[in-house]
């Protein structure tokens, strides 16, 4: 949640290619994804070019409350699909 939310804000992101930060940052558009804890060092030394205003449209446009719950709803719609379909075949 803490990517998301300062998405909202503005401020871009910097984390690690694991969990759920693959999910939530998209290079050069809200922040970057590191390998390692040296690249991320290195990079915190060096301008962050990332805009804000981009920052936050990005977080708008993925993480709304509205754009959550459409996700989900594909989401749900596509899991119900694959539980009639693996029911009727098995029957």
């Amino acid at each position: 949640m803490v990517a998301m939310e300062a998405s909202a804000c503005g401020t871009p992101v910097y984390g690690f290619r694991r969990g759920a930060s693959p999910e939530m940052i998209t290079e050069d558009v809200n922040g970057r994804l590191f390998n390692a804890q040296e690249e991320l060092s290195k990079m915190l030394r060096e301008k962050i070019e990332i805009v804000p205003e981009h920052c936050r449209r990005y977080a708008e446009e993925n993480f709304s409350a509205g754009h959550m719950a459409d996700q989900y709803e594909e989401l749900y719609t596509e899991v119900a699909r694959g539980a009639v379909s693996v029911m009727t075949s098995a029957g």
